[in-house]
């Protein structure tokens, strides 16, 4: 499995929130590919620390998150030969739930805990699930829900995952599933992923999101990354289109980040979507299966 981390004007190590945190981890003892623009590989390369990262030039053509990711799932993908790719945004730290049943995390410090995070979304990948992800630290305490549909049907625990949910910012894909079902890629400027996710929910492609795992963010919208073009215009334009591409599972909504928040700057108060997942994914005609261990493949 690829590990790719998408990063724009953010050459300096001390920016790199994730790299030092692969590095301190070990990465699972993977390379990992730092996929920057052409024009700032140089400063990136000047700037490595590690010789577990690969500076990778993303072509001209390329330009932007969405377009970038797009380039990722497809183009660098097929070009290293893999077809399970996990991408992870440049600002994230990982932490982790030692019981299911207890809202405590703590930071992830073992290399071997990490590599058991990575292998879990590799393993659901080969079970033939097409997206999986990890939950963020600021919704996983929502797990599990009282209604017990995080709970195993048969022992009633908590399982460590649920099914047909959000993802963002850390998830991985079958790119051969992609390609096969031909996913329309990067048809957003942002919130692109969550077009990718919808469309193969309602495909009938369920995802699986991690609560065992979940990563920690600092802030959106810090500079660097796509708080360097993303626009109020641009963000409320992907939202309108994202509710024409997904209803009714999408609606729009006007929030607000708190004045005290160093999240989404110069964007306090936004046009943004809610979304009805399961919904999204039962309009396939399938159902959620709290025992569900796996999904088919595509033929």
């Amino acid at each position: 499995m690829l590990i790719v981390v998408p990063s724009k004007g953010r050459a300096e190590w001390e920016k790199q929130v994730t790299l030092r945190a692969l590095s301190r981890l070990n990465a699972g003892g993977r390379t990992v590919l730092l996929v920057v623009p052409a024009d700032e590989a140089p400063r990136y390369e000047a700037q490595r620390k590690s010789r577990r990262v690969e500076v990778v030039p993303a072509p001209g053509d390329a330009r932007g998150i969405s377009a970038t990711r797009a380039w990722i799932l497809g183009d660098l993908a097929h070009q290293r030969g893999e077809c399970r790719v996990l991408m992870v945004d440049d600002d994230m730290d990982f932490c982790w739930r030692p019981d299911m049943e207890d809202e405590k995390l703590l930071m992830i410090e073992d290399p071997n805990m990490f590599e058991d995070m990575l292998a879990t979304l590799e393993g659901w990948l080969k079970e033939g699930f097409a997206h999986v992800g990890v939950s963020a630290r600021q919704n996983n305490h929502t797990f599990p829900q009282p209604s017990g549909s995080d709970h195993d049907a048969r022992t009633g625990k908590p399982r460590e995952y649920r099914d047909a949910t959000r993802m963002m910012n850390m998830y991985a894909y079958d790119t051969q599933i992609l390609r096969k079902l031909k996913i329309e890629l990067g048809r957003l400027q942002v919130m692109e992923d969550f077009d990718l996710t919808l469309q193969l929910l309602r495909r009938g492609y369920p995802n699986r999101v991690s609560y065992r795992y979940c990563w920690n963010q600092r802030g959106s919208g810090k500079v660097g990354g796509c708080s360097d073009y993303r626009t109020a215009e641009m963000q409320a334009d992907a939202a309108r289109r994202l509710a024409e591409l997904h209803a009714p599972f999408v609606t729009l909504k006007t929030k607000k980040s708190k004045d005290t928040s160093d999240s989404w700057q110069g964007m306090k108060e936004r046009t943004d979507v809610n979304i009805q997942w399961r919904e999204a994914y039962e309009s396939s005609g399938k159902t959620v299966d709290p025992g569900m261990k796996k999904t088919r493949r595509v033929s």
